[in-house]
C-alpha cells in the first residue's frame, strides 16, 4: 500500500474482539452469638478472540524525511530549483526561486514522481514459523482464568463498636493464548539491563550485547507465560465502626445522641488485575517472534534515493532477516 506524506488518504485497518465472560459465585453466611461469619469463592473464566490487520500489509511511504539529502528544496538534490547545474535552462543563471516553504514544494513533487523513499515490511507467522501471505488477518484466542477465596468475621463486640477481620486469597495466573500462538524472551528483561550497566562501564555499546530470541512460550507450548504465576497474594482486610455515645458536655454537642455518629475506620491489602490490559497492549502488532517489522535504511546515501512505484522489487527476503535494504 502506498502513502505520500502529509497526502495520504488516511487509511485505517480493522481490529475487533470478543470477550465472553463467566462468573461463578458462591457466599455462605453463618450467625452465631455476636459474630457473623462469611465464606465465599469466585470464579471468572474468560475468552477473548480477535482479528486484527494492524500489521498485515507493507507499507510504501513516499517522505522527503527518509531521502538522502533530506527533502529537496534548499538541499543540493537535482530536484532543488536552485540546482543551477541541474536546472541551466531555468531563469536568471540558469536557476528558479526557491520556494518560500520547502514542504509546500516537496511533498507535491513526490506525488507528482510516485516516489518511495521509505519501505516497511510487515510479516506475520504462524506456530511452526510459515510467513502468512500478504494482507491475511492475525487472529488470536486469549484466555483468562483467575480464581478468589475469602473468608471474614463480623464481630459486634458491644452494641456500638463492632470490628470486621477477614483475608482473601486471589490467584491470577498469566493470560494465555489458546492456541500455542504465543512467545516469552529467552532471558529476563532485568539480565538485560544489567548487562547495559556493565557494558557502559567497559564503555561497550549495544553491538557487544546478543541478539534478542524468544521461544514458545504460554502453557500450550509448555513454556514460560507473560509473568510469574504467583500465588502467594493473601490479602488481609481489618476494620472499625465506633459509636461514641457521650451522656453530655462537649462530646454530646460533638458527637449528638442515640448513634448519629459513626467512626469507621479499616486498612486493605489488595492485588491489581493486569490481564486484558496486557492482553490489549501485547495484540496491538502480534507477539514478538511471531511478527517482524523491516525497513529501509534512512537517510543513507545510495540506499534509500527516490524511487517509484514500478522499480519496488517484490520483497522475497526472509522475515528473520533483521535489517532491509532497498536496491539503488
Amino acid at each position: 500500500m502506498e502513502h505520500v506524506s502529509g497526502l495520504d488518504q488516511g487509511f485505517t485497518y480493522s481490529h475487533n474482539f470478543q470477550v465472553g465472560m463467566h462468573n461463578l459465585l458462591d457466599d455462605f453466611s453463618w450467625t452465631k452469638k455476636n459474630h457473623s461469619f462469611q465464606f465465599g469463592a469466585a470464579i471468572g473464566l474468560a475468552r477473548d478472540p480477535r482479528t486484527s490487520f494492524l500489521h498485515s500489509s507493507h507499507l510504501a511511504i513516499g517522505t522527503t524525511n527518509w531521502t538522502s539529502p533530506i527533502g529537496f528544496a534548499g538541499t543540493t538534490s537535482t530536484l532543488d530549483p536552485m540546482n543551477a547545474a541541474a536546472h541551466q535552462q531555468l531563469g536568471t543563471n540558469g536557476t528558479a526561486p526557491e520556494p518560500l516553504s520547502a514542504t509546500q514544494y516537496d511533498r507535491p513533487l513526490l506525488a507528482l514522481y510516485g516516489m518511495i523513499s521509505d519501505v516497511v515490511a510487515n510479516y506475520n507467522l504462524d506456530r511452526n514459523g510459515n510467513v502468512l501471505v500478504q494482507g491475511a488477518p492475525v487472529k488470536r484466542n486469549y484466555g483468562l482464568d483467575w480464581y478468589e477465596f475469602y473468608g471474614q468475621d463480623t464481630w459486634r463486640i458491644k452494641p456500638n463498636f463492632t470490628l470486621t477481620y477477614g483475608l482473601r486469597w486471589s490467584l491470577f495466573p498469566p493470560p494465555w493464548e489458546t492456541n500455542g500462538l504465543q512467545t516469552a524472551p529467552t532471558f529476563g528483561l532485568g539480565t538485560r539491563f544489567d548487562l547495559n550497566v556493565k557494558n557502559m562501564k567497559q564503555g561497550l555499546g549495544y553491538t557487544s550485547e546478543p541478539a534478542i530470541a524468544f521461544n514458545p512460550g504460554g502453557p500450550v507450548n509448555h513454556g514460560p507465560g507473560f509473568y510469574n504465576f504467583e500465588k502467594s497474594d493473601f490479602s488481609p482486610r481489618i476494620s472499625i465502626a465506633y459509636s461514641p455515645r457521650p451522656h453530655g458536655g462537649l462530646p454530646r454537642n460533638l458527637f449528638g445522641e442515640n448513634d448519629k455518629t459513626v467512626i469507621r475506620a479499616g486498612f486493605s491489602r489488595v492485588y491489581d488485575r493486569a490481564g486484558f490490559a496486557l492482553l490489549n497492549t501485547s495484540d496491538q502488532v502480534g507477539a514478538a517472534g511471531l511478527t517482524t517489522t523491516l525497513q529501509n535504511t534512512c537517510c543513507t546515501l545510495g540506499v534509500t534515493v527516490p524511487r517509484t512505484c514500478r522499480e519496488l522489487p517484490a520483497s522475497t527476503r526472509s522475515p528473520r532477516s533483521t535489517r532491509m535494504e532497498s536496491d539503488s
